[in-house]
């Protein structure tokens, strides 16, 4: 207000400000409280497929620490927010292993997909199912892991290891030929390690609410059917099991090496002849991915993988 006389309350003083940063304090000061409620998630807390990886948590936990200090002495600030802002925009997830072994698992909180995991049917549709139930004729756990195959761009191809098969579109893995999969981008949905799974130029891999079907979905929703956790898995637990019945015979062809189990015998195809076949033993004791073979001997077998070499044998089955 105006006033006339020289009281205390007219008297003023000038003090000289290096950088006021106007409007600048303000600014970083919603962008920090933004940062740590995305930090706060756990996308920075974690070791797994889909958390932030240690060199950008670190990159982003400076930044805001210059931050918080350009807040606190009122000066820098509109840099700082730049550099917060760059931290996380450059923010990189980790990505799954080439040689490791992943199972993929519904994230979706809303109903029964919750904790199912993705697996390969007979015919190559991709469905999903509990860990202990097994659902659209699913023969073993085996049929629950998957490799990725790194692709160009930081993208990956998907392998079910069961099958030795490459998912070529959403929901449909039948492929052999790696390089005629569909490559996919994993990015983090914004929600711990929680991911979503796109193939190039189509929709997100979603799990129906009906059927257990996979299918193609646009939904970014961290809560749906389109949010996934890829969760590394211990390949020595894990196996194909067969049961070869009364008759005493069956077949079998597996995408990986397998250890042949003790009780079991495994015959190829060595000649063929007015009907008949003749089958020759496999010597050694591991069965080579994608061989097609015949089990001798009723009982069940489980076929565990194994890094070990097949021998090379000739076959006529396939």
């Amino acid at each position: 207000a105006s006033w006339g006389a020289t009281d205390g309350g007219s008297t003023f003083t000038f003090e000289y400000v290096e950088n006021p940063d106007f409007g600048g304090v303000e600014d970083l000061q919603a962008y920090i409280a933004e940062v740590n409620a995305y930090i706060a998630t756990g996308v920075a807390n974690g070791n797994t497929v889909g958390y932030i990886t240690e060199e950008s948590a670190q990159q982003v936990a400076d930044a805001l620490a210059a931050a918080n200090t350009a807040v606190e002495n009122r000066t820098g600030c509109i840099e700082a927010l730049t550099n917060l802002k760059t931290a996380v925009a450059n923010v990189k997830f980790i990505q799954p292993e080439e040689g490791k072994f992943y199972k993929i698992v519904s994230s979706c909180t809303k109903d029964h997909r919750a904790g199912q995991e993705v697996y390969v049917n007979n015919d190559g549709s991709m469905h999903f199912a509990n860990a202990d139930d097994y659902g659209y004729e699913l023969g073993s756990a085996m049929s629950r892991v998957w490799q990725f195959v790194p692709a160009a761009d930081g993208k990956f191809y998907i392998k079910n290891v069961e099958r030795g098969v490459f998912m070529q579109s959403v929901g449909t893995a039948t492929e052999t030929d790696g390089a005629k999969a569909k490559a996919v981008t994993i990015s983090n949905m914004g929600k711990n390690n929680v991911v979503s799974i796109r193939p190039d130029g189509q929709s997100q891999m979603h799990a129906q609410d009906s059927n257990s079907k996979i299918v193609g979905w646009n939904e970014n929703n961290p809560e749906d059917g389109s949010a996934w956790v890829i969760t590394e898995v211990s390949i020595e637990e894990l196996a194909h099991t067969v049961t070869v019945g009364e008759a005493g015979y069956a077949t079998l062809v597996l995408g990986y090496n397998a250890a042949i189990p003790s009780g079991v015998e495994v015959y190829t195809v060595s000649a063929t002849e007015d009907g008949s076949a003749t089958l020759t033993m496999i010597e050694g004791n591991v069965l080579a991915a994608g061989e097609a073979v015949v089990l001798k001997n009723a009982g069940t077998y489980n076929f565990k993988y194994t890094t070990n070499e097949a021998t090379e044998v000739e076959n006529l089955l396939k």
